[in-house]
């Protein structure tokens, strides 16, 4: 919205000005979201959030070193790879 504001030297007939927003400027900037990055990013904060909720104490919240713990996990371990059996006979 900061990018998107009218500037005072924009006043041409071209542009779409609404309550001091250059329409054509949001519009540009919205063109160029990864939408795909941001419904993985939003998946994998919605599933710690949930994982949090069900591992919190209840009356006490999540302790910092739980959510912690949770954060690493989702960071650092793939879980596909975590959870293989490598048989080594």
């Amino acid at each position: 919205m900061r990018a998107s504001k009218d500037s005072p030297d924009s006043n041409t007939p071209l542009t779409r000005i609404a309550h001091g927003i250059d329409l054509g400027k949001l519009e540009s900037r919205l063109n160029g979201i990864d939408y795909h990055a941001i419904r993985k990013r939003r998946a994998i904060y919605s599933r710690l959030y949930h994982e949090a909720i069900i591992s919190h104490q209840p009356g006490r919240g999540i302790s910092f070193t739980d959510m912690l713990l949770l954060l690493a996990h989702h960071k650092f371990i793939v879980d596909g790879e975590a959870l293989v059996y490598v048989n080594s006979l």
